[in-house]
């Protein structure tokens, strides 16, 4: 589940979640490219960057793309601006180091559309209502920390040994990123069709149910589907009290969950009494 909705499990006034961020909505001011997060693993390369950059600024028909990060994604960002075509690099602006938070507030709340990887720019984007398209990878798992509110797009990596640890070395090559570099996902970005998306990648639009933020698939496979949503159900009905309707093995999630002393007796067996 998303961090926002775990942290708001533990209060008892919390907002409902479409009244946290605004809806997504283009504002104009063309595209907006973060060049890198915080780990190396769950970023993009230079090449594979200008790739998307290009294609999505054709099918958006931009004027504007501007490359953000802080000091030290200067040279990503020269990188970047040296893979793209002649035609986007005129109207490619590399911020990357030259932004305050001030300036990055009033740029990322002018875009029509973030690229982006899981990062503060991204959360930064959603809270200010403008459609963030963010790649996972490595360790970033868009149903934990993917964009919160209605109207982005997140193309999550869907190998067998994601989310790793990246405390740990990883020994088969960032599997992972294959599906980004894969000449599949460049046309899997302007058709945006089922028949078109690489192996191992799935692409989720962001919507609500009655806990929280989800993602919705539009594309892929997404295998964890049943188990996520028999999940959710049962932490619902634990939070607010609601229903009393139960899933099929939805005890399994009760067993995890519950300690067998918080049902079979009325006293803490082992409480000091007297």
């Amino acid at each position: 589940m998303n961090l926002v909705d775990f942290w708001a499990g533990y209060c008892p006034d919390s907002l409902a979640p479409e009244r946290i961020n605004p809806p997504a909505t283009p504002k104009g001011g063309g595209i907006g490219v973060v060049l890198a997060g915080r780990e190396s693993r769950r970023s993009l390369p230079a090449q594979t960057l200008a790739i998307i950059s290009t294609t999505l600024g054709a099918a958006q028909k931009t004027d504007s793309i501007f490359l953000l990060g802080g000091e030290t994604e200067r040279s990503a960002g020269q990188a970047v601006l040296k893979e793209l075509s002649p035609t986007f690099q005129t109207k490619t602006t590399n911020l990357a180091g030259k932004t305050n938070w001030n300036d990055l507030v009033d740029i990322v709340g002018s875009l029509d559309m973030l690229l982006t990887p899981d990062t503060g720019t991204m959360h930064l984007a959603a809270h200010l209502g403008t459609p963030v398209t963010a790649f996972f990878l490595s360790s970033a798992w868009c149903f934990e920390t993917g964009p919160y509110g209605l109207g982005h797009t997140v193309y999550q990596a869907s190998t067998g040994c994601l989310p790793c640890l990246e405390s740990r070395p990883c020994d088969i090559g960032t599997k992972c990123l294959s599906p980004f570099t894969s000449p599949e996902f460049q046309r899997f970005l302007v058709t945006q069709k089922n028949i078109h998306v690489p192996d191992g990648l799935i692409g989720f639009t962001s919507a609500f149910d009655a806990l929280g933020q989800i993602y919705t698939p539009f594309a892929g496979v997404d295998k964890d589907h049943k188990q996520r949503t028999v999940f959710r159900h049962f932490i619902h009905q634990y939070l607010s009290g609601e229903g009393t309707e139960c899933y099929e093995n939805e005890h399994l999630f009760a067993q995890e969950f519950y300690r067998e002393k918080d049902w079979m007796t009325q006293f803490q067996p082992l409480a000091t009494r007297g």
